[in-house]
């Protein structure tokens, strides 16, 4: 910019045929040229950069939506099948740990409450329900809606009952109401797993009444002898093979004294273990219990229940 400003200012000419006012406004108009321009050199270079870090997030956005689409795609219908019935093994050992908290708050009159951990591993992995899979297809969609919904609210119901257990205000009554319901939960989420997975992989199809009353009924009847059926039995009797408590079957003294789980009107019961499968089905049930009441390898209670009284409480 001086450079030019001094060019302007060398040149020599004969002083009586230049107008100096002229020579001057020359001048100014040549020094703000040279500012604008380099205004505008910087401007405009700033404005690249913008475009540039524009076009960088926009490809990086591009790749992430890339990715959660590619892992969309790679979850199939009959892949969630298979989650699903995953998660009639889960809600089976959740019935398991469940009655196990419960047998174990009555050896203690509820003055504890079961340490947080058992309580958050009964809650269901969301992450393993994939509606996106059933986008093309409203009926299934809903379907699967349902379900998550239902799904979802025993998450929330779990929290509440954490929340109730560890308040030692909280009425008893209410505490048994909570274990009620949790104990009630797994058969019913079951039952409900298992009519989806009937209707959309097995019958292929969703009734127009699918959300109408009795409809439940009529496909439970049919539900007795399915593969659906087979499948969910093949994973439960899975998940109570190899069950033994460590240290050679030590238990807590009071473990040989609990009322034992004999519930005949769950779905285990009328729709899994229907018939001459119950009996077994009943005992292997208290058998797990009763594993679940022993000790771990450490010799420390499986389950864990933290009294009331215990100082750590009282903080």
């Amino acid at each position: 910019m001086d450079k030019i400003i001094l060019l302007a200012n060398a040149v020599v000419v004969d002083s009586n045929l230049v107008n100096y006012d002229h020579l001057t406004n020359i001048q100014e108009f040549t020094r703000a040229t040279a500012q604008n321009t380099t205004f505008e050199f910087w401007w405009d270079g700033f404005n690249i950069l913008i475009a540039v870090i524009a076009l960088l997030f926009s490809f990086f956005t591009y790749l992430s939506q890339k990715n959660t689409s590619d892992n969309t795609q790679k979850i199939s219908q009959d892949t969630q099948r298979n989650l699903l019935l995953d998660l009639v093994r889960h809600l089976y050992r959740n019935l398991v740990i469940t009655y196990t908290i419960k047998t174990k708050l009555e050896d203690i009159s509820f003055e504890g409450y079961p340490s947080e951990e058992h309580l958050v591993k009964l809650k269901i992995p969301m992450e393993n329900m994939h509606l996106e899979a059933f986008y093309g297809n409203g009926k299934k969609y809903e379907v699967m809606h349902n379900l998550y919904l239902n799904l979802r609210n025993y998450n929330y119901e779990i929290d509440t009952a954490l929340m109730h257990f560890k308040d030692k205000s909280i009425s008893l009554e209410t505490k048994q109401r909570d274990l009620k319901t949790l104990l009630l939960k797994p058969s019913f989420l079951t039952k409900r797993i298992l009519i989806t997975i009937y209707e959309l992989w097995e019958l292929k199809r969703v009734s127009d009444d699918f959300n109408k009353d009795g409809y439940d009924k009529r496909i439970e009847t049919m539900l007795d002898s399915s593969k659906t059926a087979l499948d969910a039995r093949n994973k439960i009797l899975e998940a109570q093979k190899g069950k033994t408590n460590a240290n050679n079957n030590t238990v807590l003294a009071t473990d040989y004294n609990f009322e034992r789980y004999s519930d005949k009107d769950s779905t285990y019961a009328k729709i899994l273990f229907a018939g001459q499968m119950l009996k077994s089905f009943l005992i292997n049930v208290n058998k797990d219990v009763f594993v679940e009441r022993g000790l771990n390898e450490q010799g420390g209670e499986k389950v864990y229940i933290i009294p009331f009284n215990d100082s750590k409480t009282q903080n």
